[in-house]
């Protein structure tokens, strides 16, 4: 019996998962850890944005598979306090 299409797709899928929740557990630069507040909404923001560095990361990753999850924070701290500030960093992507 042949397994369906939608479980062999989920299985393809599951190794991004596993690998974003062990960024998730394995690191230190978690937002969430970092912020402390009474205010669900506060926390909520920044799990998100939490999530969509490490999402980024992961998907960095796969075409540049040299980089570390903490240089890639760094770097993308860097660019995007340059880009508030109005000033060009040169860097290894491009944050839009």
């Amino acid at each position: 019996m042949q397994a369906p299409v939608l479980a062999i797709f989920y299985n393809m899928l599951m190794g991004a998962t596993d690998a974003f929740d062990r960024l998730k557990l394995n690191r230190n630069t978690s937002l969430e850890l970092c912020i402390i507040s009474n205010s669900w909404s506060k926390k909520m923001t920044f799990a998100l944005l939490d999530q969509a560095i490490t999402n980024s990361y992961i998907i960095y990753k796969y075409h540049h598979p040299h980089v570390e999850h903490h240089d890639f924070v760094e770097l993308l701290h860097g660019q995007l306090l340059a880009m508030a500030l109005g000033r060009p960093v040169p860097g290894t992507f491009v944050v839009l």
